[in-house]
């Protein structure tokens, strides 16, 4: 069992923007809502980057909490996007990115080329 670090640092508090209360919702990337002072479901490759990772599970209107920075778990896409082979495992220091439904996957490089 992974052990919990306590940086000190309180999540961020921001207003959900859809029913979030079901469990499946909950260690997702969210980010900024077109309405003010709101979050949602983070959107995949049109997201440059997540705002935080919820970890609470709010009802429409509610206070959602954000971990934006600091430790969190993150619920993780084991399958590529467009294909069927899994991906590889999450390593540490693997940049991760968000899938089409907020889930976290690391972006698989099939070449690296440095100058």
């Amino acid at each position: 069992m992974a052990k919990y670090h306590d940086l000190g640092i309180a999540d961020a508090g921001f207003l959900s923007d859809a029913d979030y209360s079901a469990s499946q919702n909950r260690y997702r990337f969210v980010k900024t809502a077109s309405t003010a002072d709101q979050v949602e479901l983070a959107a995949g490759a049109s997201l440059a980057g997540p705002l935080g990772i919820l970890q609470n599970s709010p009802c429409a209107g509610e206070e959602a909490a954000v971990r934006v920075l600091g430790f969190s778990k993150l619920r993780v896409d084991t399958v590529q996007q467009g294909d069927t082979t899994t991906a590889s495992p999450i390593q540490i220091a693997d940049y991760l990115t968000s899938t089409s439904t907020g889930y976290g996957r690391n972006i698989y490089i099939r070449s690296r080329f440095y100058i």
